[in-house]
C-alpha cells in the first residue's frame, strides 16, 4: 500500500495550480468563443462607478481575437451582465446582444469547445466555465483576455480554473492552436 505523505499531496497540489492537467485539441469547426459583459460600464474610463481598467486595457487584445475567431469561422458568442449596476448602458446596449443565460444552441452547431473570455474573471467569466465544465464542454480560459477590477484576483482565480476546469491560455496561445 502506498502512503502519501503531506508534503507529497501539497507539491502536487500546487503544481497541478500552475501548470493545469488539462490538455485536448481545440478545433476551429468545434469552437466557439464567448464574450462575457465586454459592455460600456465596465469599458468606458469614468463613465461608471464600476469601470474595469484592466477591461479596457486588454479590449485591443481581445478585439483581435474576435476577428481571428471570425475569420476561421468560429462563432462568438457575446453576453451582457443583463442587472448591470444602474444599467448605464442599456438600452442601446440589450438591442444588439443577447442575455446571459437565453439558451445558445452551441451543441447544435457541433461546438464543444468554449473559449472564455470579457469581465470579471473572477466572477462572470469564472461562472461561465464552471458552469460550461460542468455542462460537459472543453473549456478553454483566456488567460489574458480576461480581467478583474482587482487585479490581485487574476491570477488566484486563474490558478483554480487551470487546477480543476479549464485550459488557461493566453490569446496568443489560443490563435495558435484553433489555426494548427
Amino acid at each position: 500500500m502506498t502512503t502519501y505523505t503531506e508534503e507529497w499531496v501539497t507539491a502536487q497540489a500546487r503544481s497541478a495550480y500552475a501548470h493545469g492537467q488539462a490538455s485536448f485539441t481545440v478545433r476551429p469547426e468545434r469552437t466557439a468563443l464567448l464574450v462575457i459583459d465586454m459592455q460600456d460600464e465596465f469599458l468606458r474610463p469614468g463613465w461608471s462607478p464600476y469601470w474595469v481598467p484592466a477591461a479596457t486595457r486588454m479590449a485591443p487584445r481581445l478585439r483581435t481575437l474576435v476577428e481571428q475567431c471570425r475569420a476561421l469561422s468560429v462563432p462568438v458568442v457575446r453576453t451582457v451582465f443583463d442587472d448591470t449596476h444602474l444599467g448605464l448602458d442599456r438600452p442601446y446596449a440589450l438591442q444588439h446582444l443577447p442575455h446571459a443565460g437565453t439558451g445558445w444552441r452551441l451543441r447544435n452547431l457541433g461546438r464543444d469547445t468554449v473559449v472564455v473570455t470579457g469581465t470579471l474573471t473572477n466572477y462572470c467569466c469564472g461562472t461561465t466555465a464552471r458552469q460550461a465544465y460542468e455542462r460537459g464542454y472543453r473549456v478553454v480560459f483566456g488567460s489574458d483576455v480576461t480581467a478583474t477590477d482587482d487585479e490581485s484576483r487574476q491570477e488566484p482565480e486563474l490558478a483554480v480554473l487551470r487546477k480543476g476546469f479549464a485550459l488557461v491560455l493566453s490569446a496568443d496561445e489560443i490563435a495558435q492552436r484553433l489555426t494548427a
